[in-house]
């Protein structure tokens, strides 16, 4: 069966440009009798785009009952308008209607809407003054302006195109600052790239240490070919072949601080346990903090003791203490 590599994350992002706002209107003498309409004054809310109330209500003979209507007039090219909340209150902060229930009004340039409703006094409060004090009310909605333009950000295209950027960089000795110095071969690399990736590297570079001033690091606890997978990771953010090196290149990525890196090689490594690896693979889980590759492997030799018995002596004696481990899971006493 053919190898599969660790899958690509490709993700996209869609936004529209939106900006609430909350506009008001107080009315004063509202309860006189007032033929004429009303209109607020223009409400300016930036970038060209306008919107004004226009008030037509009536007063019947006995003041009980007013009759009020309200059109908003919104004025913007390119930029719709959605009206999600309104109504009206008192001086006390009362709200005495909203007509919220209803779904957003949706406006476009030069467009009115108009709502309004009958303000029945006597079910509000039987004295007028109690209801409306001072006479006066305020029109309330909230506007929330969208641009008509979406914009929408490929993230995968942008991840892609920097990695390729960044992948013709990797051994380019023609531009680098240090070398590493591994088994029988020296690889270049650029200090930028170590330093903004790892915060091992960055301490290095930073503290004066012999490989800032040298420019030279040698590293003698990892393979060479986990080193280079190592370093396309954190030029490219990806590794080539993860299933063949997720077991030397998982101590690089917990010695350097990549926690995704080590994230990546563990999953790979949980799905490639076998008698011939079991026993490794507890053993680097023990040393390097990795839990699910730890209860992965446990579940593995219980669910197949008889394979696992077969191993062999030379397993055991390299593994004592494993299976001290093993055993005290078997019986259920928490190690």
């Amino acid at each position: 069966m053919a190898a599969t590599s660790e899958p690509h994350l490709i993700t996209a992002e869609t936004r529209t440009q939106a900006s609430p706002y909350f506009i008001e209107w107080t009315v004063h003498n509202f309860l006189y009798p007032i033929t004429n309409p009303v209109d607020s004054p223009i409400f300016s809310l930036g970038d060209g785009v306008d919107c004004r109330f226009h008030l037509k209500f009536q007063n019947f003979s006995n003041q009980e009952v007013v009759s009020t209507s309200v059109t908003v007039h919104y004025r913007c090219p390119g930029k719709i308008c959605y009206i999600d909340r309104k109504g009206f209150r008192n001086s006390q902060q009362q709200i005495k209607e909203n007509w919220s229930s209803q779904p957003p009004l949706r406006m476009e340039n030069d467009s009115t809407v108009q709502f309004g409703t009958n303000l029945h006094l006597s079910e509000i409060s039987k004295k007028k003054a109690e209801s409306i004090p001072d006479n006066s009310l305020t029109f309330f909605c909230y506007i929330t302006v969208v641009e008509e333009m979406i914009a929408a950000i490929d993230k995968s295209v942008l991840l892609h195109n920097m990695a390729t950027d960044f992948e013709k960089e990797l051994y380019n000795s023609k531009s680098s600052d240090v070398t590493l110095e591994v088994e029988d071969e020296t690889i270049p690399a650029h200090k930028a790239v170590l330093a903004a990736r790892s915060p091992v590297f960055a301490a290095m570079f930073d503290s004066g240490m012999s490989e800032q001033l040298s420019g030279h690091v040698r590293i003698s606890d990892i393979k060479k070919e986990a080193v280079k997978e190592l370093l396309r990771f954190l030029y490219c953010c990806r590794v080539d072949r993860l299933q063949d090196v997720a077991y030397d290149l998982l101590p690089a990525a917990d010695k350097y601080c990549l926690p995704d890196l080590k994230d990546m090689c563990e999953r790979t490594m949980v799905n490639q346990i076998k008698v011939e690896n079991v026993f490794m693979y507890l053993e680097l889980a023990n040393n390097h903090q990795c839990d699910e590759l730890r209860k992965a492997s446990i579940r593995y030799i219980k669910a197949n003791p008889k394979e696992v018995m077969s191993c062999g002596a030379d397993v055991f004696r390299t593994h004592a203490y494993l299976l001290a481990e093993v055993f005290e899971e078997l019986v259920g006493v928490s190690s």
